[in-house]
This record gives structure tokens, sequence and C-alpha cells, in this order.
């Protein structure tokens, strides 16, 4: 009997233990990992170049080399190239063909300064805006200082760009120099708590 008995409790523990290993947890649900979008900073607005902004920059010990500067509007610089003798017909008519030389420099083109030295002359910001460091463009502060405009000969519309003299063509507004600038407050002012001051004894 005892016997028995023994075999029959030996025959649940495995029919239990077949049971436990043929029932499988669920594995727990993995939470998406939560995408944090990137904050673009605001971009900071185009304002004109001024000697006051200069003089500041000056004053802090920075460099106004290290502006990216760019182009207020659009100008297109062109110049006639030595004519040539295409052909000459069965009829002695010979045919001159001209190419004309186009630049142009679209509204927002980026530049460096190639010489800062213009700025303590008075001579002018002389801006690149191409690849070759010789075909620079001269701008000038205004009579108020508000600005630096694109110098060239007035009356004849013509400019020197890279040694060569070309016909420039703009708008009505003649183009200036801006860079991105802005100017902040610090909410958080130095702030310096004056104690006072007692007199001094007087001797009797």
């Amino acid at each position: 009997m005892k016997r028995t008995g023994l075999i029959w409790l030996l025959l649940a523990g495995i029919m239990a233990a077949g049971v436990f290993v043929g029932c499988k947890s669920n594995p727990e649900p993995v939470e998406p990992e939560e995408i944090v979008p990137e904050v673009t900073p605001p971009e900071i607005p185009l304002v004109p170049i001024t000697q006051e902004i200069i003089e500041r920059v000056i004053k802090n010990g920075k460099d106004i080399k290290s502006f990216q500067y760019y182009i207020s509007a659009s100008i297109t610089l062109e110049k006639e190239k030595q004519a040539e003798l295409v052909k000459i017909n069965n009829r002695g008519e010979g045919m001159l063909q001209k190419t004309f030389i186009r630049i142009q420099i679209e509204e927002g083109t980026k530049g460096v300064l190639k010489n800062n030295s213009g700025v303590v002359t008075g001579y002018g910001l002389e801006i690149c805006f191409d690849e070759d460091d010789k075909k620079t463009l001269l701008f000038r502060k205004n009579s108020k200082g508000t600005q630096f405009d694109l110098v060239h000969t007035a009356g004849a519309e013509s400019i020197v760009y890279g040694g060569e003299r070309y016909q420039v063509r703009m708008g009505e507004n003649n183009p200036h120099l801006l860079i991105r600038y802005k100017e902040e407050i610090n909410s958080q002012p130095a702030v310096q708590r004056v104690m006072g001051r007692s007199i001094s004894p007087v001797k009797e």
C-alpha cells in the first residue's frame, strides 16, 4: 500500500513538472524609447554692419574678419571681350561675333573680409565672394555710418573686379553689407549692494 502511494506520488510530481515546463510566461512588453526632437536655435537676423558695431567688436578685442558677410541685393557685372573674326562668306562679307563675360552675384551671397586695415584708414571693407582672392568688391560706410555701401564709379556705373573693369547692373538701391548680429540684455544684471557709510568721529 505504501509502495503504491509512493508510485502515485512520483507520477503526480512528474506530471506537475511537465505542466510547469510546458507553460511559458509571457514576456513583459517593452516600451518604445522616447525620441526627443532636436531643437534648432533661432537664426540670428541679418542686419547692416555699421560703424558702431565695428567699434564695439574692436573694443571687445574681437576681429571683424570673423563675421560671415552677405550682400543685400543682386548685382551683375558685364564686360565685352575682344571681338573675333568668325568667317568671310563667298561674297566677301565678314561676320564679327562679340562675346560678353557676365558675372552674377545674387542677393544673400556669402563673402569674407580680406583686409580689415581699411576700417582704420577709412578705405572701406574689401569683401571676396569668389574663390579667387583677387576678385573682391569694396564697400564703404555712408555719410551717417549706418551701413557700408558698394563702391562704384558714379555715372558710368562701372567697377573694377579682379583687375578688370566691368559695367555694373543693379536695382534701385545700392547694395550694402549684411551680417548676422543681435544685441541681448542679460535678465540677471550684476547687482552691487551699497552698504552705506558712517561719518568719521569728530575730535573735541
